[in-house]
């Protein structure tokens, strides 16, 4: 690791310590910009290379996914290749992984799901109204707590709180109130108000535990879990089952954690759970008490007590170089957050800068009003890019996400270019909107009188390519004639009065209309949904917007919701789907597009929380007012009882303290400059409100900080300034041309290649465009949904043959198809043929193999569930069936089941006429999965091909191959060249069009037909 020494050499004297301490507890306490993920991940290298460790048996642990992107990225930089081998995780992505690879220990359904978080408000609404409650269901507004007990039922759960341990802290919030010596005044023979208010908290405990267990009642009843429930999940069973736990602590013997401060009590249970075997194990934890902005209230010096309280022998090493921030910058955060009164004792806080910034005091400006204060930092910002500042150097903090919306207006305005990091609501989208106004009109047309102003609206989109002059002409007769719009052009004697151009395009679309009604009511919704987006040439419409790829991304994140909703309710139909979405605007609810990562033209805008871990040249702060930074309302309508933290005085922290570490962690994103923003009014609820300044302002030391005389600026802003910065500002072709290309990088990066993948780029790179990377809404053809159900079942039944050793009853066989069947998405008419078509294969199946039926080895195995890489290239894939060649030799064959019609040997290996090599490859890349899986310790030396469908009378046909060596080198070869040209974005038109007439994008193509030869 030559690159290693280099970098070790210009480490300071506490990283050199961290890294070189590689036995037992240690934790550094690093503040901001200290270099934390270096020495983090420096300790990693040392690690492998002063020691035999695999890389596989080194555990690092973090709280976001950027946080491990970001780790394994510098991982790779310093020991290459063997990066990728080591388990870097979050806490809920290693839960998951341990409930997938050891699922016999876990006693949850493989049909369990997460519930949505629509669902979650069905099913609280659902146990409110059921429930029988006083507190907590006032008599007008019965939902009036509903976001409060969502709220504290998570909170519970991630502070590892299960009904029973709620329960037990309850008894003791009991006996408080028993024993509370002042409850009644002598003077006035009254209760006091304290002694109420503790009376009235505790009854509303106390019915939040009753709707806590019936939620756990009914999330086991509909097969469905929490986000938090999975930490939870394998806490309990690690508490329980001993052979699993000895397991997972012998497998991982170095285990980091890094965001330390903000783990709760259940992820610090795990951590706790895989090292307790040890005396003093190998745990290594980074973190910053003052940094804390994710723990549960209050709680920002829990995890540094409990840490020293679990391993007494803990070595504390504190990292006070700061490489990122002048140390002007430094000293104005360190006189804010030592206001704090919660505080580690005997601990330097105090950080010294090591790199050569100007000190250049903090700016505040105050601005008469919020328009003036965004055009100032539009202003600001663009001066900084002129001055050849890089853009993504730029930051913009806000303490909510809809704070960004008039600061992105003011930038769009003057031509800015910006990335927002908080996932946008896609229910805030145009294009959306356009979508839900026309099945709006759908759903209305026979059951209410259609809206005259949707109808209008619908009828201009572009999309439908109506004619502007003959909506004006329909719309002016509609209303002379005193007429509904939707009656009017229903009525085709209308169009003789009206003189239109295209008259028969509107005559096309009500019978349109009318189609996609009698749809909803007989196919499954997804099917519905994807006729109607390509009959009324919306998705052609979006994906011929060559300019803007975003859009496809965001109507398919609306279409995986409707799966998601599809699937949660089979019964889903038009009128549902609207009311479901209505629900989800009513609570709040986003269906939320991750932002996209990398652009680095753009100017970020994101909220003071997601910018932890990041830095910045120039921050601007904005917003700076009292009541957002400080001061908030605590509503805390539902006080949870003491107990909650076990190691932490709660209630001798100021109130501010949460929010004043928020503001320190926005302060030292700041490389350069911070500039601190607010408004003497700001416009909100119909009305200007008028505002103060953060206290967090004028607790930073005066010396340090300069006021912004914006007189100038304000006079400088006349009327016509403002209406010229009021103009829309189109964007640059170069600008969108690179807006598309960052977008589809940004997918291709995470993007995982299966061998359908590769086949699908080889066939037509446009189509793996389209549907691998924009994956474009598509519902579920039949015969897939038939294929999915006959693979389920046969992984049941092997797993029960597995399990109890003995062949199972074929009667078991087909019942698991029905289930299966019932999981997928089908129409009632749909659903009967496919069922007894699936029964009639899966009998004739047992019957011809009942006597050669073996034990198999695995059933279902994943590859790339852990980390597969043929060079920087991840691969995966999914085997139904691994059986025993040689068990001495640990020798294995592969099979693949495949329904529909058997292929030929020469067919499957490519030798027809038309035929590919996509069914040869399939098998060829399981084996090269099988070697590059560095957890996979068998040999695959044959591959099998099991047609399970057969003519009555006859058995079903099975093809084996034995593995050449030279296949599976040129397969890597041709992998490497194929990921070069997707990541090269060659995403060109097969000129095979043999391969476009069953295609599904055929008529997006060719919409005149496809081409002849």
């Amino acid at each position: 690791m030559p690159y290693f020494s280099t970098l070790y050499k210009k480490l300071n004297k506490e990283q050199k310590q961290a890294v070189d301490t590689l036995d037992g507890p240690v934790m550094i306490i690093a503040g901001p910009g200290t270099g934390k993920t270096m020495t983090l991940t420096m300790r990693i290298a040392n690690i492998l290379q002063k020691t035999d460790t695999d890389p596989r048996s080194v555990l690092a642990l973090t709280f976001t996914e950027s946080g491990v992107k970001a780790m394994r990225e510098r991982l790779v930089e310093i020991i290459g290749p063997t990066a990728y081998y080591v388990n870097i995780n979050t806490f809920h992505s290693f839960c998951t992984e341990v409930i997938k690879e050891y699922g016999e220990f876990f006693q949850i359904s493989e049909d369990t799901t997460p519930l949505s978080e629509l669902e979650r408000i069905q099913v609280f609404k659902e146990l409110i109204d059921s429930t029988d409650l006083d507190a907590l269901k006032p008599a007008n507004t019965p939902y009036y707590y509903l976001q409060d007990i969502i709220q504290n039922i998570q909170n519970l759960k991630r502070e590892g709180i299960n009904p029973s341990g709620y329960s037990s802290l309850l008894d003791n919030e009991s006996k408080q109130l028993k024993t509370e010596k002042k409850q009644i005044n002598p003077r006035t023979g009254k209760p006091y108000a304290k002694y109420e208010k503790m009376k009235r908290d505790y009854q509303k405990q106390q019915e939040l535990l009753l709707i806590y267990r019936s939620y756990q009642r009914k999330l086991k009843e509909i097969q469905r879990y929490d986000f938090e429930d999975m930490i939870n999940f394998v806490v309990a069973t690690l508490k329980k089952d001993k052979n699993l736990k000895l397991t997972l602590q012998e497998r991982y013997l170095f285990i980091l954690v890094d965001e330390y401060q903000d783990t709760n009590s259940a992820q610090n249970q795990i951590v706790k759970l895989l090292t307790d075997h040890w005396e003093n194990p190998n745990i290594f934890v980074v973190g910053d008490d003052e940094q804390s902005i994710y723990r549960f209230q209050g709680a920002s010096l829990e995890n540094v007590l409990y840490f020293k309280n679990l391993f007494d022998k803990t070595e504390i090493i504190t990292l006070t170089s700061n490489y990122r921030s002048s140390q002007h910058i430094l000293d104005a955060s360190r006189s804010l957050i030592k206001k704090n009164l919660l505080k580690l004792k005997d601990v330097n806080k105090n950080l010294r800068s090591e790199i050569n910034h100007k000190n250049i005091a903090l700016k505040t400006a105050k601005f008469s009003n919020a328009s003036l204060e965004n055009d100032f930092l539009a202003q600001r910002i663009q001066e900084l890019i002129k001055n050849k500042v890089d853009p993504d150097q730029i930051a913009v903090l806000v303490r909510n996400n809809r704070d960004v919306d008039d600061i992105k207006d003011a930038l769009s305005r003057v031509g800015i270019r910006f990335e927002i990091a908080t996932g946008r609501n896609i229910l805030e989208d145009g294009d959306i909107n356009r979508l839900l106004i026309l099945l709006k009109v759908i759903n209305e047309l026979k059951t209410k009188p259609s809206n005259d102003i949707d109808i209008f609206t619908l009828l201009n989109f572009d999309f439908l390519e109506f004619d502007k002059l003959d909506i004006l002409k329909l719309a002016r007769f509609s209303s002379e004639k005193k007429l509904n719009l939707l009656d009017t052009i229903i009525d085709e004697d209308v169009f003789n009065e009206t003189d239109l151009a295209e008259a028969d395009k509107f005559i096309r679309f009500v019978q349109k209309l009318n189609e996609w009604q009698s749809l909803n009511a007989n196919a499954t919704f997804i099917k519905f949904f994807e006729t109607v987006i390509q009959e009324s040439n919306f998705l052609n419409w979006i994906l011929s917007d060559k300019l803007n790829t975003t859009r496809i991304r965001t109507l398919n994140t609306f279409f995986n919701e409707i799966k998601s909703l599809n699937r949660a309710d089979h019964t889903l139909n038009l009128e549902k789907f609207l009311e479901n979405i209505g629900l989800m605007r009513e609570n709040g609810i986003k269906i939320e597009e991750q932002p996209l990562a990398g652009d680095a033209e753009a100017v970020k805008l994101l909220t003071a929380h997601k910018s932890k871990g990041l830095e910045f040249e120039y921050v601007f702060i904005a917003k700076c007012i009292d009541k957002k930074w400080g001061n908030n309302p605590n509503r805390e309508a539902i006080k949870l009882p003491e107990g909650i933290v076990k190691n932490t005085q709660v209630d001798k922290k100021e109130k501010n303290e949460d929010e004043r570490r928020l503001f320190y962690v926005a302060l030292t994103r700041a490389k350069k400059e911070i500039f601190l923003t607010y408004a003497e009014n700001y416009p909100g609820g119909g009305y200007t409100r008028q505002t103060v300044p953060s206290m967090f302002i004028s607790e930073i030391e005066r010396k340090l900080i300069e006021k912004v005389n914006i007189e100038q600026f304000e006079k400088a802003v006349s009327q016509n300034d403002i209406a010229q910065l009021q103009l829309p500002v189109t964007k640059k072709i170069e600008d969108i041309y690179l807006e598309e290309e960052n977008f589809l990088k940004s997918v291709i990066s995470n993007m995982k290649l299966s061998v359908t993948a590769l086949n699908t780029y080889l066939k037509c790179h446009y189509k793996f465009k389209i549907n691998n990377v924009l994956r474009t809404p598509r519902a579920k053809a039949v015969h897939l949904a038939f294929g999915t159900a006959i693979h389920k079942a046969l992984e049941i039944f092997f797993k029960t043959f597995k399990k109890t050793h003995k062949i199972p009853k074929p009667d078991s066989l087909l019942l698991e198809y029905e289930n299966a069947l019932r999981n997928e998405i089908l129409t009632d008419q749909e659903f009967q043929p496919t069922l007894n078509r699936g029964k009639e294969v899966l009998e004739r199946y047992f019957e011809n193999n009942k006597e050669t039926f073996r034990e198999p080895l695995f059933i279902e195995y994943s590859f790339g569930f852990k980390k597969v890489y043929l060079g920087d290239i991840p691969l995966s894939g999914k085997i139904d069936r691994m059986d025993w060649v040689d068990r001495d030799r640990k020798t294995i064959k592969v099979t693949d089941y495949k329904t529909g019609t058997p292929k030929s040997r020469g067919e499957i290996e490519g030798k027809t006429k038309y035929s590919d090599r996509d069914l040869i490859r399939q098998l060829n890349f399981y084996k090269l999965l099988s070697q590059l899986d560095r957890n996979f310790n068998y040999d695959v030396v044959k591959g099998e091909f099991d047609f399970l469908e057969s003519k009555p009378g006859k058995k079903a046909k099975k093809e084996e191959f034995e593995y050449e060596s030279e296949d599976i080198e040129d397969l890597k070869t041709l992998i490497c060249k194929t990921m070069d040209q997707i990541r090269d974005l060659k995403f060109d038109r097969t000129k095979e069009y043999r391969h476009c007439e069953n295609c599904d994008y055929k008529n997006h193509c060719w919409p005149d037909g496809i081409p002849v030869k």
